[in-house]
């Protein structure tokens, strides 16, 4: 049986939807979820003027708005366009003027800063979502959280799990750091021999994205198997498994 072509259409999005959920997974996986929020439909789902984070959005946006934070206090937001026909472009209200808006960029595996404006003691940002597609934005403030007032730090130290994992060409490693300092990222085989130095050098506070192509110092591919990426500094130490496939 044939379908129409708005089936057509509204399947390519979820399957492009899809796609991008699995591709943000890993982000969220460290997320904990607070609201969630519609920008129309029935009145008990709508967003309440008391929500944490958002003034407006564009009054014609029907979005799905999801409020998270991480472990030391940040916000997170989840934007998708409930639209599966056509894409929208959105512009949002915060409440208050913060220092960065940041997008995880699906195509990069990366946070990017986005364009910031503002106005009458709020920041404004563009987003434009395709047709079923969602955006996963790292907000941060330009005052403390009670995580962060509490533990004097934007950021908790963690080496997260890379992404993809099994991997045959790339996989992004990811990281945060609590203090400014030297920190290395190495790569071990299961003899524990060092194979790859990623990152020696005096770091700031914050988050990084780091990929390894499955290349020794030498240059030289690896072979199949177990690595273990480790991530050091002068106070802490973690590793993580990677499963490497020719």
């Amino acid at each position: 049986m044939t379908g129409s072509p708005d089936r057509d259409q509204i399947f390519t999005s979820i399957q492009k939807l899809n796609t991008e959920i699995k591709a943000i997974g890993p982000e969220m996986l460290e997320l904990h979820s607070e609201a969630v929020y519609h920008t129309s439909g029935p009145e008990k789902n709508r967003l309440p003027a008391d929500n944490p984070l958002i003034r407006e959005v564009s009054p014609d946006a029907n979005l799905v708005l999801g409020f998270f934070k991480n472990q030391a206090g940040q916000d997170f937001l989840m934007v998708m366009n409930k639209d599966y026909t056509r894409p929208a472009n959105v512009s949002i209200t915060l409440k208050n003027t913060v220092k960065s808006v940041q997008e995880f960029r699906v195509d990069l595996q990366q946070w990017k800063k986005l364009p910031l404006r503002s106005e009458n003691g709020s920041s404004i940002f563009e987003i434009l979502l395709r047709a079923g597609g969602g955006k996963l934005l790292a907000v941060q403030s330009n005052g403390e959280s009670a995580v962060q007032k509490k533990t004097g730090r934007m950021w908790n130290f963690r080496l997260f799990q890379n992404y993809p994992n099994p991997f045959n060409s790339r996989t992004r490693i990811s990281f945060q750091i609590d203090r400014p300092g030297r920190v290395l990222l190495r790569i071990f085989n299961l003899a524990g021999k060092q194979v790859a130095t990623l990152i020696d050098k005096k770091i700031e506070p914050g988050r990084y994205d780091i990929s390894w192509n499955g290349k020794n110092s030498f240059g030289r591919v690896v072979a199949s198997g177990i690595y273990w990426a480790s991530l050091q500094t002068k106070k802490a130490a973690q590793v993580r498994k990677l499963i490497y496939l020719r």
